[in-house]
């Protein structure tokens, strides 16, 4: 989603149900779901680094800064499959 639709969905939200929002921007340029080891997807994930998250589906994820610290991770965590759909997307589950 761009810019747009977050302010069509802003308006929307005050002008049909009267309900003011603010959206924050986060940090993140890139992310990607993550497959792999508990123990290796616990290394890469950092405070101060790629952020470790699950999405709506507990499926795991990284979030990164920038693509240059996702193109790092991808190249450093050699035991960790990075990809960019969701990996159950692929099987159907």
């Amino acid at each position: 989603m761009g810019r747009l639709q977050f302010d069509v969905l802003l308006d929307r939200l005050a002008r049909e149900y009267r309900v003011a929002a603010e959206l924050e921007p986060l940090p993140f340029r890139a992310a990607r779901w993550v497959t792999g080891s508990r123990e290796e997807i616990g290394r890469l994930a950092s405070p101060y680094g790629p952020r470790f998250v699950e999405d709506a589906d507990g499926e795991a994820m990284f979030l990164f800064a920038n693509e240059w610290a996702l193109e790092r991770a991808e190249r450093d965590a050699k035991e960790i499959q990075f990809h960019d759909i969701q990996p159950t997307a692929r099987t159907g589950g």
